[in-house]
């Protein structure tokens, strides 16, 4: 593991500390150690605070002994405190909602598979709350999404990107998710998200969810049996959403699979995810997951063991993980593009990549098909009408 006081060093003691409550939390490291840290390191607790909301990781530290102990009585520390206490409550409404979707789609038989969210949290703390979300995150088959958008608007749910009656197979093929939300507590929001394929299409590589489909486990929760992805699978999906997706962006990503690994280390099929990363040709970025994992939180995941080190590309995102403000969630940059090409795993995922983002710059996209109303047989027209979209003051 990497040396926390050389982090401080480095990059300051707010993000040091953070590393280190995470590894107290995971075990690696003993709980009087955050103490000894402060009495080496001056601290700034309003920037350690926005470190640990942007990393997403503030439930799962305050859930610390250390962090509940180190700043008694602090004004922000109570603030704080107060938001997790709702988020905690949060993902409680969300298990409800989570478990009746559950009961609507069965019902009505339509196959789909719950992730991430409370159910990660289950596996990962054995509780619903230490890992807080906002959504419920469902892979399903792209032939039910018309009847499951049905059944979500029916139970309440608004839907918040513009779906086009008139293209629905266009809708599926240029898109893989679609997003809901329903009112919840304090003026929060319960979102639903939906997913058909795990990456956009733009990504070039050939993902769909049938695989996923392939080993369901079912667990009972609230008198309902909830469908999720088998644990291999679960922890593919890791990979490919804060890996692929997400680019290792903030230290939640890499604690998500290093903890996973560590506590199924001896129930995961290792062999099986190798071989499904190496034919789905996103072996680079795995390396660089497994190469932080040990380098954050000492954990070692036994994948591609003789392969390439990526030293180089586990450095980079390294550095932008320690470093803030993190790396931009928008997909289409420049900075993405750059961390993308880095990551491949070649000359000619590369290419496809590159190829990937020219035709999502050409082809219409929903803005343009929210914007102007044609009929299906002049479809063609919003290739022309994307290129003078800012001639009639549209996004």
């Amino acid at each position: 593991m990497r040396d926390i006081q050389g982090i401080s060093n480095d990059y300051g003691p707010e993000i040091a500390l953070t590393v280190l409550l995470l590894r107290i939390k995971m075990g690696k490291s003993p709980e009087e150690d955050a103490a000894a840290f402060l009495l080496n390191n001056k601290l700034n607790l309003s920037a350690f605070l926005t470190l640990l909301e942007a990393h997403q990781i503030e439930s799962i530290l305050f859930s610390t002994t250390p962090l509940k102990n180190l700043f008694p009585g602090e004004p922000d520390i109570i603030k704080f405190k107060e938001k997790i206490s709702l988020r905690s409550k949060v993902n409680l409404i969300i298990l409800d909602e989570l478990v009746a979707l559950q009961k609507i789609f069965h019902e009505h038989r339509c196959e789909v598979l719950f992730y991430k969210g409370v159910v990660l949290s289950k596996l990962l703390f054995g509780d619903f709350t230490t890992r807080t979300t906002s959504d419920i995150d469902i892979l399903i088959n792209a032939r039910d999404f018309v009847s499951i958008r049905n059944l979500l608007l029916v139970a309440g749910f608004e839907e918040m990107y513009f779906y086009p009656d008139r293209f629905p197979d266009y809708y599926l093929k240029v898109n893989r998710e679609s997003l809901f939300r329903k009112k919840c507590i304090a003026g929060t929001y319960i979102y639903v998200e939906i997913q058909w394929a795990p990456l956009p299409a733009f990504y070039g590589l050939p993902f769909n969810n049938n695989y996923f489909f392939t080993s369901v486990v079912s667990e009972r929760l609230l008198q309902e049996d909830i469908n999720m992805p088998g644990l291999n699978e679960h922890m593919l999906i890791l990979f490919i959403h804060h890996g692929i997706s997400d680019l290792w962006r903030n230290l939640k990503h890499v604690f998500d699979i290093a903890l996973l690994a560590d506590k199924y280390q001896d129930t995961i099929d290792w062999r099986k995810i190798e071989q499904y990363i190496a034919d789905q040709k996103f072996v680079r970025i795995s390396i660089v997951g497994r190469n932080l994992c040990r380098s954050l939180f000492g954990v070692e995941i036994p994948i591609f063991s003789a392969k390439e080190n990526a030293q180089k590309e586990t450095e980079s995102c390294l550095h932008s993980l320690l470093s803030f403000p993190l790396l931009t969630k928008k997909k289409k940059t420049l900075v993405n593009l750059k961390r993308q090409l880095m990551l491949s795993d070649g000359f000619y995922e590369r290419v496809k990549l590159c190829r990937g983002y020219l035709e999502a710059y050409i082809k219409p996209s929903m803005i343009d098909l929210k914007n102007q109303q044609f009929p299906p047989f002049l479809f063609p027209l919003y290739y022309i009408t994307k290129r003078f979209r800012f001639l009639y003051g549209r996004k």
